[in-house]
């Protein structure tokens, strides 16, 4: 459903020439409530970060698990600017849950997220959500509970180009 969501906003984006956000967000230490915890904390972790997720995306946004501890948000018509505000305010809102297994606090809950907008960090889903998990993996490198941009990663990359360049010349 979250491949042909995104595939149908984007066409909407390209028709309209309007942006197209996109976040990839990853829990923090997962492994960490699984381990001390067992599995069905782990669930519980998972079953309250979908919900909160739903309950804090507009209509028109989509929340889908991507996989493991990762979740994809679509934010159609969103800027980099309002997607990255609105990465924020996720994962603020997820620092916040009080999550409990068993009458046992689970401790704080962290994300760290990667956002790409459509058309200029990617033309097609693929590419966006490549763009996306570059960005969280160096979310991750920075320290965890952080968002970073795909504008950060090619800032920089940047000073490394003309480097680059030359060794393949």
């Amino acid at each position: 459903y979250m491949q042909e969501f995104l595939i149908r906003e984007i066409h909407h984006a390209q028709r309209t020439q309007k942006p197209l956000g996109l976040v990839l967000l990853d829990i923090d230490h997962f492994r960490h409530f699984n381990n001390t915890f067992g599995h069905q904390a782990g669930d519980v972790v998972l079953q309250e970060v979908s919900l909160f997720l739903q309950k804090s995306i507009r209509k028109s946004d989509i929340a889908c698990r991507y996989g493991g501890e990762e979740f994809v948000v679509i934010l159609p018509e969103a800027s980099l600017e309002d997607t990255k505000e609105r990465a924020e305010q996720l994962r603020a809102g997820v620092k916040r849950l009080k999550l409990n297994y068993l009458n046992q606090s689970l401790g704080k809950v962290t994300l760290s997220a990667g956002i790409a907008c459509f058309p200029e960090y990617g033309k097609t889903g693929t590419e966006l959500i490549q763009a996306a998990d570059m960005a969280l993996y160096r979310a991750k490198a920075l320290g965890r509970d952080r968002v970073v941009t795909a504008q950060s990663i090619l800032k920089e990359l940047q000073p490394l180009i003309p480097s680059l360049q030359g060794e393949l010349e």
